[in-house]
């Protein structure tokens, strides 16, 4: 568990990761942008109503009944240096090959080591500050359209309970994190 079938190679299996995430966005219907080269921190950028959504790739391990992956990356050749995507990725495109599904998570949703995103109810029933994994999923729902406005910073959290109101959808200037009390069903102007 932990690997794609025969793989061992991690270039490999983040190539497999980039495939399934972008073909998970071609599904949905996405204008999808390859960066030339390897040398970004996104991995590819999607074209929504004219705004530009940069994504970096990310494999997740299902692990304890929660798909976790690294929200960072260790630069060892320069001295074991640790990197967040703040301000270079707009989301986290994360595929999980143990349970074939593929999510989008906010950079600015999650902390500046890891993610983990429940696929299993927690044995104690918690229900507070807890991320679940079908919230994200890309099958499950357009988060492109419903959370994502253009390609400034993105300020974002824990999503309520099926993830609407992430962001606002309706605010005309720079992307804010909502505030309506009913989480933008209301279709009003109400973010803060």
């Amino acid at each position: 568990m932990g690997y794609i079938v025969g793989m061992k190679n991690t270039k490999a299996i983040g190539d497999v990761t980039e495939g399934s995430i972008l073909a998970s966005l071609l599904k949905m219907g996405k204008a999808v942008l390859l960066p030339f080269g390897e040398n970004h921190r996104y991995d590819m950028v999607v074209e929504d109503g004219g705004k530009f959504v940069r994504i970096q790739c990310k494999t997740g391990r299902l692990r304890n009944g929660a798909v976790e992956f690294n929200t960072c990356s260790y630069h060892y050749h320069r001295g074991a240096k640790k990197k967040t995507y703040h301000g270079c990725a707009d989301v986290f495109g994360v595929y999980c090959p143990d349970n074939g599904m593929s999510y989008l998570v906010p950079v600015d949703g999650v902390s500046d080591r890891m993610c983990r995103m429940r696929v299993d109810v927690p044995k104690n029933n918690q229900t507070k500050g807890i991320r679940l994994a079908k919230d994200y999923e890309i099958a499950g729902i357009a988060q492109l359209e419903e959370h994502l406005i253009g390609n400034e910073k993105v300020a974002g959290s824990i999503p309520a309970s099926g993830s609407k109101g992430l962001l606002c959808e309706h605010a005309n200037e720079a992307p804010r994190v909502c505030r309506c009390p009913n989480n933008c069903e209301c279709k009003k102007n109400m973010c803060k």
